[in-house]
């Protein structure tokens, strides 16, 4: 138990207190007293009182109910192990298959229990047991709260790899008994086609069966869907439709992928403007030494000799948001043993001919400092946003924040102050010249200064790159 700034060893339970932080409740009084102030002696203070001694006596002489669980038959016993490792394996994401090997296997280890011996649940079984059983009740208390107490509903539509598309939603509400947000799965969904009407039509005559009511949105607080038209078009979109049905629903996108979005958008028009692709160059590099036993070993030669501790490349993924910063970070770390591996072999292929074009251009490391710098602040904001638990009440100063990292990398901290003093800093004109720092004074980060600076004195470039690099961040 904590008590100001000290931590006081956890007293022994008395057999009618309850212990919640820094309350204690006391059942033979029902009432709730704290012991945020002086601990231990507040609870003992409690139970020496006469009201408390009294009740306590009283208790001692009251009838108590006796109340005996009934004893299972071993048919019984064997089909609830079988539920619960179908339900466990179901938790921890296990496949299925494993059922096939562990029957035999715990037959095999528990020869001499009745149960083991009869257990019978291969992959087959487990997934009826899951889906028979298991499914409908749950889905049937999910039903239930849903019909007494608002809820959000969330869902996302599959690739069109197949002849039906998966729309799997997901509702979000407050749970009574566990006295927290949880979010449970509702149905699939399924489609013969990605429009709006398919979509919505399949959502709503879902709800409809499940809540058995002709206005299933009703208790609908918010629908969260990702940024496609189809999802919240201002014309023909689930959103319009479900708005005609409930027009308090509030619809939210996924900033995660605006953020994305925006960071790849700048990303691409610094590649237009001076043809060096950050994501090219990482995926490049990810695959050239890919499945090659003998180019990491060669690799590792040269981290040996550049002082350098040889580190496996990261793999990036246009679609994952939060693995390109990480594909920089690790290639920044052995730039140099990258370098000289690349102006040191010789290979015929083309993607060898593209590194080294690139690392015998010694803008490179500056453009790579550049984007480290850079991708920080979208990555903090895409990882927080990404929590487990409800952030809407955040939200919103989550993204000012992000602006207001973003504006102070070229916005003058004079025209910024006077924005955020004001909370007007999404009217903040940052396309007027007039607002922005001057090249010099850009936060491009402190190393890519450094580097950029170092590499021109050195006259390993030119006042000409030097420039074109200061219009790229201007771009960008």
């Amino acid at each position: 138990m904590s008590i100001g700034k000290r931590t006081a060893p956890l007293f022994v339970r008395h057999s009618n207190i309850l212990y919640h932080h820094s309350r204690f409740e006391c059942k033979v009084c029902n009432k709730r007293i704290r012991c945020d102030h002086i601990g231990k002696r507040e609870v003992i203070k409690h139970t020496e009182t006469q009201s408390h001694k009294d009740l306590a006596k009283t208790f001692q002489f009251q009838a108590r109910l006796q109340f005996s669980t009934p004893s299972l038959n071993e048919t019984q016993q064997r089909l609830r192990a079988e539920l619960k490792m179908a339900v466990l394996t179901a938790n921890n994401n296990i496949p299925l298959a494993f059922h096939d090997k562990l029957s035999p296997t715990i037959r095999s280890v528990f020869p001499d229990s009745k149960v083991a011996s009869n257990y019978h649940s291969a992959s087959t079984k487990a997934m009826c047991l899951l889906n028979l059983a298991v499914a409908p009740l749950l889905i049937e208390k999910l039903v239930e709260s849903m019909r007494t107490q608002p809820f959000s509903l969330s869902t996302d539509g599959s690739n069109d790899s197949g002849l039906q598309k998966m729309n799997p939603a997901t509702v979000r509400m407050y749970d009574l008994q566990n006295d927290c947000i949880s979010t449970r799965f509702l149905n699939m969904c399924v489609t013969s086609s990605s429009t709006a009407e398919s979509i919505y039509s399949s959502l709503n005559s879902k709800l409809e069966e499940l809540l058995q009511c002709s206005s299933p949105w009703d208790l609908c607080s918010a629908v969260g869907v990702d940024n496609t038209s189809v999802n919240i078009g201002v014309r023909d979109s689930i959103k319009t439709r479900v708005l005609q049905q409930n027009s308090a629903i509030f619809f939210n996108g996924c900033p995660c992928h605006i953020i994305h979005n925006a960071a790849r958008k700048s990303s691409d028009e610094f590649c237009r403007s001076c043809t060096f692709d950050v994501e090219e160059l990482c995926i490049d590099i990810f695959y050239w030494f890919d499945k090659s036993t003998k180019r990491k070993n060669s690799l590792q030669s040269y981290c040996t000799f550049c002082d350098q501790d040889y580190k496996a490349v990261v793999k990036h993924v246009s679609t994952r948001w939060l693995s390109l910063e990480q594909a920089v970070e690790r290639i920044l770390k052995q730039y140099e043993s990258l370098k000289s591996y690349f102006r040191s072999e010789d290979e015929p292929q083309p993607r060898f001919k593209r590194l080294s074009d690139h690392f015998n251009n010694s803008m490179t490391e500056v453009y790579l400092l550049f984007f480290q710098n850079a991708l920080s602040c979208f990555t903090q904001a895409n990882q927080f946003l990404q929590k487990e638990e409800p952030l809407v009440h955040v939200l919103q100063p989550q993204l000012l924040s992000l602006l207001k990292k973003i504006f102070g990398k070229f916005i003058k901290p004079s025209v910024l102050s006077v924005h955020v003093n004001s909370d007007t800093l999404v009217n903040v004109s940052f396309s007027d010249m007039s607002n922005q720092l001057a090249d010099k004074d850009l936060a491009i980060g402190f190393l890519t200064k450094q580097t950029l600076n170092q590499l021109y004195e050195e006259g390993d470039i030119s006042e000409v790159q030097k420039r074109v690099f200061t219009r790229l961040l201007d771009i960008f």
